[in-house]
């Protein structure tokens, strides 16, 4: 057999065993040469980060929540008292000691002294007796105590003054003293019965009887005027004169200091203010000049508003329970007069503004920790205190604006009571 040698020029090429090539097969050279390795993908480290931050703001939301339910936590509460107005009673009777359902009134008082300076000329004998203002007061029974006319007091040295009129002196109310405010008189003549600062008295004519711990009295101002013996002569014109001076002056200044002791909640009884002048004291200013002095206690009787209002309503509200009751008296004309001891006569003309009280912080309280859907209900037990209407609504409004309950703290809760 030949071996077929190919030619040139298009001859087939020569095969041998070496030049045949296995198929698909190589070294492992050429496989590392030729393979590529591929690469791995990458990491979606994006979306690990987004859950990261999205647990971060929930929970600052979180706390956040908490503390707008907790330390910014709170309401307001707007409620409305019950409010009519009324005509008012042609007349209400007051008394100094008053049962229960009865209006009650009190007294209370001021002093004030002046002095002026006037011309004299030469002396005068004269002989006069001391004179002051002083309180009586009772602490031995509820029931007035009629004291007569010159009833006789004594000072801690024994000296006696008496009142000229009679007095009643009101009976106690609790453990609080009636009071009544008269004058008293030296009884005799002289400085020796001059005092000043405030000197304590009791009644001589009540030893040996519980009277006499129980009614004493007390100097408004000093006892003063007593004297014997030659002082500058004035004249009578001048004294005269000086005296209305000093009375208009003195009537002017107690009245307005009784004006500004009057108790927060009270109102002055007009046609109730008495004012009661000392004896005007004497004495030397130089060669030529005399110096005047006088001193003056003005008295009137106070009653307390919601008292006034509760009386009032007791005639005029239909239903009334005898809750309490303020008086708003705008449009109310109130004179006043006494009818006998202890008991005094108040007119009345137009209207009484009546508004019930109630108190706030029973409101607080009654809220605490309530659902808001309760409120009307909680509101509505305050009644007829407080009164709710299509008119003047009773609305609460809490923080924050999801919160479902009333904090549990008072001072979280602000009741704001409307008109």
């Amino acid at each position: 057999m030949r071996d077929i040698n190919p030619g040139y020029g298009g001859a087939p090429e020569h095969r041998s065993i070496r030049n045949v090539q296995v198929g698909g097969r190589r070294t492992h050279q050429e496989h590392e040469e030729h393979h590529v390795p591929q690469s791995r993908p990458p990491r979606r480290r994006g979306r690990g980060r987004f859950w990261l931050i999205a647990t971060g703001v929930v929970i600052l939301c979180a706390i956040a929540g908490v503390l707008l339910s907790t330390t910014f936590a709170g309401a307001t509460v707007t409620v409305h008292p019950r409010q009519v107005v009324v005509q008012a009673p042609r007349s209400i009777e007051a008394k100094l000691t008053a049962a229960v359902g009865e209006l009650e009134y009190r007294t209370i008082s001021s002093t004030r002294e002046a002095s002026l300076t006037v011309d004299a000329e030469g002396t005068k004998q004269v002989s006069r007796q001391a004179s002051g203002p002083v309180t009586i007061s009772n602490t031995f029974s509820a029931e007035p105590q009629r004291l007569i006319a010159n009833t006789r007091f004594e000072a801690p040295d024994g000296k006696i003054y008496r009142i000229r009129d009679s007095v009643t002196v009101p009976g106690m109310v609790g453990s609080k003293a009636g009071t009544i405010v008269s004058v008293v008189y030296a009884d005799s003549p002289g400085a020796s019965y001059n005092k000043t600062g405030a000197i304590g008295f009791t009644v001589p004519g009540f030893k040996n009887d519980p009277r006499f711990e129980g009614i004493t009295a007390q100097s408004q101002g000093p006892i003063s005027g007593g004297f014997v013996g030659e002082e500058p002569a004035v004249s009578d014109e001048d004294l005269a004169e000086a005296k209305t001076r000093l009375t208009e002056q003195l009537e002017t200044e107690a009245t307005a200091a009784l004006n500004q002791s009057i108790p927060e909640g009270y109102g002055l009884l007009p046609g109730t203010v008495k004012v009661t002048y000392s004896e005007i004291a004497q004495v030397a200013e130089g060669d030529s000049r005399a110096k005047l002095t006088q001193s003056a206690t003005a008295q009137g009787a106070i009653v307390q508003g919601s008292a006034m209002g509760t009386a009032i309503a007791r005639l005029q509200v239909q239903g009334y329970k005898g809750e309490a009751v303020a008086l708003i008296p705008d449009n109310l004309t109130v004179s006043a007069s006494s009818t006998e001891e202890g008991i005094i006569e108040i007119s009345m003309q137009g209207e009484a503004g009546l508004v019930w009280q109630f108190d706030p912080i029973a409101v607080q309280q009654a809220l605490l920790g309530k659902s808001k859907k309760d409120f009307q209900d909680i509101v509505g037990s305050f009644a007829p205190a407080i009164e709710c209407t299509d008119a003047r609504p009773c609305d609460a409004r809490l923080r924050p604006f999801w919160s479902g309950n009333f904090p549990s703290n008072p001072d979280k809760i602000e009741v704001v009571i409307g008109n």
